[in-house]
């Protein structure tokens, strides 16, 4: 007799239904998953080794209503512990200088510290967009849109759906002297072979590439290697 196993629609990966729910996201592709009424449970476990995990399904929520598809996630990660102590010291020093300039009635020193105290307020505005910020991808009437918010920032064009040929998550390497950071964007290649980047800054690849699987298979389009997509 024959095991009866659910199947995920978007990827065709075995799996096995949360207790008690009637839908679920698929755990490797974010395809919304209906378990049939009659469909009795299974320990069966996917076995194909060339499909991975959603590692962030879970800090994205997901939201699907016919054609049209919302993600949403918050910013919150742990370089915003790093950077907010060191906001606060930059701007403390600048504040402790301002005073004793002042006090001295010798005004002209200040112009050469206004280019800190514009760093010292681009660092207070994102370690604050770092704790509530949060970015909304939204997939309806022909076209992608990125929204970023409730702190206003730079947010790209949309893009129409026809005319993406592909996404894909691209590395940034950048070494210092004393350190070498690295950070993941999402780019997608439109049809005239225009690169346009979805999202940037993050610092860990989890995000853009479950992005990318997410729309890929909302949007069905097939997953092809590209020169430059970080494989790791």
């Amino acid at each position: 007799m024959s095991v009866k196993r659910l199947m995920c629609p978007g990827c065709s990966a075995p799996l096995t239904p949360p207790e008690g729910r009637s839908q679920f996201f698929c755990q490797f592709c974010g395809a919304t998953v209906i378990v049939p009424q009659e469909f009795p449970p299974s320990v069966t476990e996917p076995k194909d080794e060339t499909l991975h995990p959603l590692p962030s399904l879970d800090r994205i929520a997901i939201k699907r209503e016919g054609d049209r598809l919302t993600l949403r996630w918050q910013w919150r990660t742990w370089i915003a512990f790093v950077l907010i102590p060191f906001a606060l010291f930059w701007n403390g020093l600048l504040l402790i200088m301002t005073i004793g300039i002042v006090s001295t009635f010798d005004l002209w020193p200040l112009l050469f510290l206004s280019l800190f105290y514009g760093v010292g307020l681009f660092l207070l505005y994102f370690c604050a967009a770092l704790l509530v910020n949060g970015t909304t991808i939204t997939v309806e009437r022909g076209v992608i849109a990125v929204t970023h918010g409730p702190l206003p920032w730079k947010t790209p064009a949309t893009v129409p759906v026809d005319d993406i040929e592909q996404f894909y998550v691209k590395e940034k390497i950048q070494r210092g002297k004393d350190n070498t950071s690295v950070q993941y964007s999402l780019e997608l290649i439109r049809k005239s072979g225009v690169n346009v980047t979805l999202l940037s800054g993050e610092y860990d690849a989890d995000i853009p590439r479950t992005i990318e699987r997410l729309l890929e298979t909302h949007l069905n389009i097939a997953d092809r290697p590209v020169k430059g997509e970080f494989t790791g």
